[in-house]
């Protein structure tokens, strides 16, 4: 297959036939939903989004059903198959974005916005498509049951992480939903970390702009993102159950075994942030399969990412061929499934490589106009001794950082050090610092 570079299709809009392609799906939006005889009617559940403030793109939402004493978690996903035909010119188009890419200052959308806010996208009061997947857990959160199905929503709340964390933590007697499938989801991870999965609950941080000045923002674990979090991987395991017992090929999401040899040399007094990092850094790489392998760092046996079909083409092929599978329609053979993974895998890589270059740009920026400040950090791992380049977790900034460290070459696992932003060399390929006393 011929590599493009990606970077040109992100910078253009969409083509003119995607355009006029968008004006035609929205002409017979409404008599599809109202009419379509497959779609189950769901609006009668009560349904939540959970979401930053500013996504463009709400393709998850959750509903609880009670049944007597028992509860049947629903995951609903925002279903653009019936409207973006194979080979299609949105289609086409989404395929070579692969992805949707979010950097500091811009957004590229993987599909065309006016379909997104017109029709895709999951609010609160609209009945929208979805792909719904119903599912009961056994009492150590095992699957016991479970149902993919077709079906139309209403959310009733468009909530943010904030909004979704007050509900669960308060529980109103009315409105207690959140909180049950919390605990619900809570009891789901535990099984999964029995089997295996490693549990990293760490903050995280990004670059955003205020006014054009950039400032660090903290993104700290709450019982809300990881209920998302939680559903949106039971989803991704139901997705790749039905493929597995429908024998479909599919873009499995596998990761094999990772290195635990550093393990044994990790200080028990270190801090939990710094003891998740040099963990992660040992992580093997995941990778995309048309057959189904196991998944180390969730602790499952297969899974698919099924839950971002608006800004992710791996998900979108995902919900085609359970979409095709459902409606009896011809499904993608294993050999082009092969082909498409070979073209999301490059266009994810280009994506990635793309946002760590505006990662790494905005940073500089930040750290430029921040020369004084001296911060914590403890020594993950050398990539380059030579170059003098080293994994560190960095307290203040909450990052994992490549960087280089250019006074000092005699650190080992888990050495705290302080260290200072080497303004003189500083560029966007490589951030340097100097170690302080």
């Amino acid at each position: 297959m011929k590599e493009f570079d990606s970077r040109q299709i992100f910078n253009k809009g969409f083509c003119d036939k995607s355009n006029d392609q968008v004006s035609a799906i929205l002409k017979r939006a409404d008599d599809f939903s109202n009419n379509n005889i497959n779609l189950e009617d769901l609006t009668s559940l009560k349904t939540y989004t959970i979401d930053d403030e500013d996504s463009e793109e709400k393709d998850d939402a959750i509903s609880l059903q009670r049944r007597g004493n028992n509860f049947i978690i629903w995951i609903h996903i925002a279903d653009p198959c019936p409207w973006i035909e194979e080979e299609s010119p949105i289609d086409i188009e989404a395929r070579n974005r692969g992805t949707s890419i979010y950097l500091t200052n811009k957004t590229s959308l993987m599909l065309p916005i006016r379909l997104i806010e017109n029709l895709l996208t999951l609010r609160a009061g609209r009945r929208t498509t979805a792909l719904s997947a119903s599912v009961e857990l056994d009492e150590e959160g095992k699957i016991c049951n479970y149902k993919i199905i077709r079906s139309i929503i209403k959310p009733l709340y468009e909530l943010t992480y904030e909004d979704a964390d007050e509900l669960i933590d308060y529980a109103p007697l009315q409105e207690d939903d959140l909180y049950i499938l919390s605990k619900l989801l809570e009891k789901r991870k535990k099984w999964r970390i029995k089997n295996g999965a490693v549990s990293i609950d760490q903050s995280r941080s990004r670059i955003i702009l205020s006014g054009n000045k950039p400032i660090l923002k903290i993104i700290d674990p709450s019982p809300s993102r990881q209920l998302v979090s939680e559903s949106m991987i039971l989803m991704g395991t139901i997705a790749a159950l039905y493929g597995i017992e429908n024998n479909l090929p599919m873009p499995y999401r596998a990761q094999e075994g990772f290195n635990y040899s550093n393990k044994g040399k990790i200080d028990s007094n270190l801090d939990i942030d710094v003891y998740n990092s040099i963990l992660k850094s040992s992580f093997s790489r995941s990778y995309l399969s048309s057959s189904p392998h196991s998944h180390s760092s969730l602790g499952l046996k297969a899974y698919v990412q099924a839950s971002s079909p608006l800004r992710r083409y791996s998900d979108l092929i995902a919900h085609r061929q359970i979409y095709n599978n459902l409606e009896n329609n011809t499904i993608i053979n294993n050999e082009d499934m092969k082909e498409m993974i070979s073209q999301i895998t490059i266009t994810s890589r280009q994506a990635l490589e793309i946002t760590r270059e505006d990662n790494r740009h905005w940073l500089s920026n930040y750290l430029r106009e921040n020369p004084k400040i001296v911060y914590s950090a403890y020594f993950i791992k050398w990539f380059k001794l030579n170059d003098k380049i080293c994994l560190l977790r960095i307290t203040e900034l909450h990052m994992d950082l490549i960087c280089k460290l250019t006074n000092c070459t005699s650190l080992k696992l888990g050495d705290k050090i302080n260290i200072l932003t080497n303004i003189d060399e500083l560029s966007e390929k490589i951030i340097p610092f100097i170690v302080v006393s």
